[in-house]
């Protein structure tokens, strides 16, 4: 079954690495300008970008099988159809604002 308030960490792995940041800027502001620095801001960045897009990979994969099972086992009416039509579109939505928010981070990092 579909559940509309399933949660996943996609949030909290990213106010993680925010905070981490933060704190780094504020204890070591001057190493900002060492290209070693630099590099290795990228690679963690680089790395939160890989966890967050592997989250909602396997978050779509399991809502279309999910959706795909509903649809299979169940004879649902054309209303039911719709509000996974737009439930998917909410998905779609929320994967477009983390992609975005990738972008923001990637412009306050470098």
């Amino acid at each position: 079954m579909l559940d509309l308030n399933e949660k996943d960490d996609r949030h909290s792995i990213a106010t993680d690495f925010i905070t981490k940041y933060n704190i780094f800027m504020d204890e070591f502001n001057e190493m900002v300008s060492y290209e070693e620095t630099k590099v290795e801001l990228n690679n963690l960045l680089d790395d939160l970008s890989e966890r967050l897009w592997e989250k909602i990979e396997l978050k779509k994969e399991d809502l279309k099988k999910k959706r795909q099972h509903v649809l299979e086992t169940n004879d649902i009416s054309n209303t039911l159809k719709k509000l996974l039509e737009f439930f998917e579109q909410i998905v779609s939505v929320e994967y477009r604002k983390t992609e975005e928010f990738m972008e923001l981070l990637k412009i306050i990092v470098v």
